[in-house]
This record gives C-alpha cells, structure tokens and sequence, in this order.
C-alpha cells in the first residue's frame, strides 16, 4: 500500500474535503447503479476506505496537532510581545519623569542665577512656583513608575532602580536655591538617567 506522507504545512481543511468527498461518494454511486453493480461499487469503495482511512486519520490528528502547537506558539510569542511592551512602557515613564524634573529644576536655577548676576529675573515668581510645582509632580511620575515596575520587571531591577534613586536624593540634598546645591541636583539627575538607561538595556535590550 502506498503511504500517504504526511505534512505539517497541509492544511486541516483539505483532509476535511478529502473525507466529505469520500463519504458522497459512498452515498452517492450506489444510487445511479443496478443492485449487482452497487455491490461491487460497495465493496470497491469499502475496500478503498479501510486502505486509506489509516493515512486520512492520521493526516487529519496531524493537522489538528499543528494548529493546536502553532494557537499555542503564537499566544506565548503575543504574551512576551505584551510584557516586552510594558516594560518599555515603565522606562518610558522613570525617565520622562526624570527629564521633567531635570527641566524643572535647571529652569530654577537658571533664574537664581541670572538674578544673583544681574539683579533681576528671567521668569516671575508665579512661573518659579509652577517650575517647583512641575519637579514634585515629576517626582510622583517616577515614583508611581515604580509601583507599576512591581508588576512586570524583576525584583532585582526593580531593587535598582530604587537604589539609584536614592543614592541620587542622598547627593541632592534638601530643595534650595543655594548654587552649588543646584548644580549637584542637575549633575546626579543626569547619573540617574543614565543609571535608569543601563538597567533599561539589561531588561528590554535598548540599544546604547
């Protein structure tokens, strides 16, 4: 007997059609021929089945298996897709957050600065509240990043990246217009951006 290869690239619904020709046929023949003929056509179309129903049934399971291992592949690769993303997601907002704040404060030392040089300011003082108001929220940002991080990088990262922070705050010092104080505020933002970017690369592979 001629065995019938079977593929995985050969699709379910071929073995389907190749089963419901079959099966009109059997129901079919016998209706258009005398009743000696329908018994040779029963017996030829029996023997026919029962030689290739072992290779129909297999092609059959073999599909039903590939597209089960094929449903099953493409969830896992859609889950990995997701979480990829949603870790970019959180280094995407540590370090807006943290530009933000960056902003923020260099705008306000800027002004101490121009002020302390010339006696005058480049911005008023309702917009040095806004630039303070805009650093705190900043910090929120980064801080509510964290708690999200929690849920899709890993303990360890998580772990470092509040470890940066808080070396960074211990470097900062307290808020105040003091300028050697502004200027190692600037300084130890940027080393945490930098700190955030690394770990970034380590976790979802950005690029230097």
């Amino acid at each position: 007997m001629q065995t019938i290869h079977v593929s995985a690239d050969f699709p379910l619904n071929r073995w389907v059609l190749i089963v419901v020709v079959m099966m009109a046929i059997v129901f079919t023949l016998p209706v258009f021929a005398g009743e000696e003929s329908s018994n040779a056509i029963w017996e030829c179309v029996r023997g026919w089945v029962v030689k290739l129903l072992p290779d129909v049934v297999t092609g059959v399971v073999a599909g039903v298996v590939t597209v089960m291992l094929a449903a099953r592949m493409g969830l896992r690769n859609f889950r990995e897709g997701m979480l990829h993303n949603k870790k970019a997601e959180i280094y995407e907002r540590l370090l807006a957050a943290l530009h933000t704040q960056k902003e923020a404060y260099d705008a306000i030392f800027r002004n101490n600065v121009f002020g302390m040089k010339y006696g005058k300011c480049l911005i008023s003082p309702e917009d040095e509240s806004k630039e303070k108001e805009r650093a705190e929220q900043a910090k929120k940002e980064w801080f509510s990043a964290i708690s999200a991080a929690e849920l899709y990088l890993p303990p360890e990262s998580v772990n470092a990246l509040r470890a940066a922070r808080e070396k960074a705050n211990k470097a900062i010092g307290k808020d105040g217009t003091d300028i050697d104080m502004m200027l190692e505020r600037s300084t130890q933002l940027e080393k945490l951006v930098e700190d955030v970017k690394k770990q970034a690369r380590k976790d979802i592979g950005v690029r230097k």
